[in-house]
């Protein structure tokens, strides 16, 4: 028996016609190895109608309660990817701005032990991008408690706290800052929550205009070092293109590799700086590396107001 592909959609409500059956096989099967083992097809009959539901989460817990019996199985693993990815996207909707702290509103609901270790982690101080890089618990099962407990009602918004971390607005044009110079310690800790993504393999913060990396944090800076040099000259480039068709400034470029993701980020208040961010494909989730840099870029992009030539720094 094979199964059928999951593809994600744009609208997380919509029905999906599933009709690929090369993607995926053997999910679910007709052959049971042995006496008394799950009914598969039944789970099969059963993934199908979760799916004609637009019932996702169900489907993907069911495909993970099935990976067991499956663990070499390579369709289902990129089934699972396909569908996880789908989900973080549409929790990732209600968390677009990751500088809202939430606050505890009701308490007495029951919970799933994930649910309550995220919600312990809801200190009225915290943002949610923050909340995201500091729990111990996997990107995504950390998202989905989020958002199960912002739809239980079980947090909410802290209006006030929210406001208070974003800057006044300027009141005067003041004098240009210096150059900032963050010794290899202070790169370190700005680019190191990165390292807690699935799949991370490195990081580094790059002078697209000169290809020299300012500072690099994972397994071999040398490597980083060269790959800084090389995308300073791609985003040299489509800074370029940007300009002569009159585009908005990108957010961030990715290139995808057989078997790496490759994030570009400019920071937003120096687009001639960027971070680069490089996971393994087979164990990261794009949307949430996609998060994290947006948070670090915060952080990067506060550090290092008035960025001037620096020495290279490894960590």
């Amino acid at each position: 028996m094979t199964a059928l592909s999951l593809v994600p959609v744009a609208d997380p409500t919509a029905r999906v016609d599933f009709d690929d059956e090369e993607q995926v096989s053997q999910i679910i099967t007709l052959d049971r190895p042995q006496t008394g083992a799950p009914d598969y097809a039944a789970k099969y009959r059963r993934l199908l109608q979760l799916l004609s539901k637009g019932r996702f989460e169900a489907a993907y817990d069911l495909l993970c309660s099935v990976r067991d019996a499956f663990p070499g199985d390579e369709a289902l693993g990129r089934s699972i990817r396909l569908l996880r990815d789908h989900l973080s996207a549409k929790y990732a909707t209600r968390l677009e701005d990751l500088d809202v702290v939430p606050c505890v509103v009701r308490r007495g609901v029951p919970l799933e032990e994930h649910e309550r270790r995220v919600l312990s982690l809801v200190d009225g101080v915290s943002s949610f991008g923050e909340l995201l890089l500091t729990s111990p618990l996997a990107q995504f099962d950390t998202l989905r408690a989020l958002h199960t407990l912002i739809h239980l009602g079980v947090i909410a918004d802290d209006v006030v706290a929210s406001a208070s971390r974003r800057p006044p607005p300027p009141t005067e044009v003041g004098p240009t800052p210096g150059p900032v110079e963050p010794t290899p310690t202070e790169v370190r800790r700005l680019l190191a929550p990165l390292e807690a993504l699935d799949g991370f393999w490195g990081s580094a913060l790059v002078d697209s205009a000169s290809g020299r990396a300012l500072g690099v944090y994972g397994a071999d800076p040398r490597s980083l070092e060269q790959l800084g040099a090389i995308y300073g000259e791609l985003l040299q480039v489509e800074r370029r293109a940007t300009e002569a068709l009159g585009l908005g400034e990108p957010e961030d470029l990715i290139v995808t590799r057989s078997d790496e993701y490759h994030l570009l980020r400019p920071l937003r208040g120096r687009p001639d700086v960027f971070i680069c961010l490089i996971t393994r494909r087979p164990a990261s989730n794009l949307m949430l590396s996609r998060l994290a840099l947006a948070e670090v870029d915060r952080e990067v992009d506060a550090a290092l107001v008035g960025l001037g030539a620096l020495d290279v720094s490894y960590c």
